[in-house]
């Protein structure tokens, strides 16, 4: 595996997205994700897909264009997102060499009321420096959905690492507008 040229703490987590081949926008963006690359040890990147309707029949193009570019900055890892609509995507990426790992679902119900749910049962407080060990070991274990919990393939201590680091960075430098909150006793946080 490579070894992963990536940013220190502080650096923005904003993907810097370029097209896969230049002058070809219907074969989608491609960006190289520095701060999972750092946690995971091997360069990571994440793949936006193009017009699905032009890239039915360019998907060995496709295969061959990603794979080029993945050699050639030393990615070992591409992930996808897609809409579940057009459901060619799926299929189209999956022809190109992705495998399909999970399905997010976003449901709403328009009519619903809000309510006074009455007074909390827990009390959450604004988190001190004795919780901070306590809720990275948290984050590192609280986690068991998302793109790389839900791939079998993918070690699971490497996920649970990833937010666990997400979180101890996080409180080593909060950012504008950052609140943690925490639940239980100081230095004991469950939650």
């Amino acid at each position: 595996m490579s070894s992963p040229v990536l940013p220190r703490s502080g650096a923005r987590f904003e993907a810097g997205y370029e097209l896969l081949e230049e002058g070809s926008p219907e074969l989608g963006q491609i960006a190289q994700l520095p701060w999972d690359g750092e946690i995971f040890g091997f360069r990571v990147a994440d793949y936006r897909a193009g017009d699905a309707r032009l890239l039915v029949t360019r998907v060995d193009e496709l295969a061959h264009r990603l794979d080029r570019w993945a050699g050639g900055a030393g990615v070992d890892l591409v992930g996808c997102r897609v809409p579940t609509h057009p459901p060619a995507f799926g299929s189209l990426l999956q022809a190109a060499g992705f495998r399909f790992i999970d399905v997010q679902l976003q449901a709403t119900l328009p009519r619903l009321r809000s309510a006074d749910p009455g007074p909390s049962r827990i009390t959450v407080r604004p988190a001190s420096p004795p919780d901070h060990g306590g809720i990275a070991r948290i984050a590192g274990s609280a986690f068991t959905l998302g793109r790389y919990h839900a791939d079998p393939r993918f070690p699971r201590s490497l996920a649970d690492r990833r937010y666990r680091v997400w979180m101890e960075r996080i409180l080593a430098e909060p950012g504008p507008g950052t609140w943690i909150g925490v639940v239980g006793p100081e230095g004991l946080p469950s939650g």
